[in-house]
Order: C-alpha cells, then sequence, then structure tokens
C-alpha cells in the first residue's frame, strides 16, 4: 500500500511541476542556477540522542518560468548524522556508544513560488536518499524558502523538515535543516 501511496505522490509532483512548466512567458528558455549554502542539521536518533552539526549544500537547478525550478542537490552536514548505539552488558545492564558521523543527502528538488520580486517567497519539497554511519534510507522533505534580492545576487534562506519516507528501517530520526547562501543564474 505504501508503495502505491508514494508512487501517486511523485506522480502528482511532477504533473504539478509539469504544468506549471509549461506557462512559460513566450521567447524564454530553461534557466540553469546554481545554488550554493552553508546550514544546520538537527535530528534525533532512535536512542534519544541529539545530534546537530554545521554543513554546505550545492543545487543545480533548471528554471523553467518564473513559477517553478527543479534539479538536483547533494549535502554534507558534519556531525548530524552520528548515531547513539545502545548493547546489552553481559553482566546485565546496557552499554551506550555514541559513534559520530556525518549526514551526506542527494536529493531531487522541487522548488514553486514567484522569481519576479524582490523578496520571494518559495515552496520547497523532494525526495532524499541520506546516508549516515555507513546507512542508508529514503527521505522525503517538505520546506520553505525567502530569496531577497540584494544588488542583482539574491541572498536565500530556506527551512527544511525531512522525514523518512516509509517506515524507517534504519532508525533514522526526522532532520531539521536551515541554510542561508545564495543562487547564480546563466
Amino acid at each position: 500500500m505504501k508503495r502505491k501511496q508514494v508512487g501517486f505522490g511523485i506522480a502528482v509532483w511532477l504533473s504539478a511541476a509539469g504544468a506549471l512548466a509549461q506557462e512559460a512567458e513566450p521567447g524564454s528558455g530553461i534557466t540553469p542556477q546554481l545554488g550554493l549554502q552553508l546550514g544546520y542539521a538537527s535530528g534525533d536518533d532512535i536512542e534519544g540522542g541529539e545530534h546537530g552539526g554545521p554543513g554546505a549544500r550545492v543545487q543545480l537547478l533548471a528554471r523553467f518560468n518564473r513559477f517553478v525550478a527543479a534539479g538536483a542537490e547533494g549535502a554534507y552536514f558534519l556531525k548530524a548524522g552520528s548515531q547513539t548505539r545502545v548493547s546489552p552488558r553481559p553482566g546485565g545492564g546496557e552499554d551506550t556508544k555514541s559513534i559520530s558521523g556525518g549526514l551526506m543527502l542527494l536529493s531531487g528538488v522541487l522548488r514553486l513560488g514567484f522569481d519576479d520580486k524582490a523578496v520571494r517567497p518559495n515552496f520547497l519539497a523532494g525526495l532524499t536518499l541520506g546516508n549516515a554511519g555507513g546507512q542508508t534510507d529514503t527521505f522525503y522533505f517538505l520546506g520553505g524558502e525567502l530569496a531577497f534580492m540584494v544588488s542583482r545576487l539574491p541572498l536565500v534562506v530556506d527551512v527544511r523538515y525531512l522525514a523518512p519516507l516509509s517506515g524507517s528501517e534504519t532508525g533514522y530520526p526526522n532532520y531539521l535543516t536551515l541554510g542561508l547562501g545564495t543562487r547564480l543564474s546563466w
């Protein structure tokens, strides 16, 4: 049942992007955009340990018109992928061990919003393959972004909420990420 829901969700996501992308202005084409951000990710593991760390995000998007952009991004956050492992002690009790590790994310991103004002609000959604501590899981994310035009270069602030796509077998937590950066168009 979960696979059908995920498949349906992906189909709706792609249909919405395609429909909005066709509303391109006459004479306009696809505009490539390179986004660069510094950020922070925070999450809890299944043992209750809180982990977070600074990181960076790079995205390469195609802007189809002033409403829609889609593409790929990669991100890495130091120590946000750390885990707390609890194991039974032979004589009774438990041993707790914290394993330090980064969180690597490879994502497909859809950005919907307005790209023609001094302050540009955008909705973000996507699917992510995440790896922390050698374990991999699939996430979805939802978020928001505000781009402020400073000269001809946008200052971008975003916040995203990541959750495992289906029942996580790795014990991954939900993550909250914050980002600050810019994007270049050519």
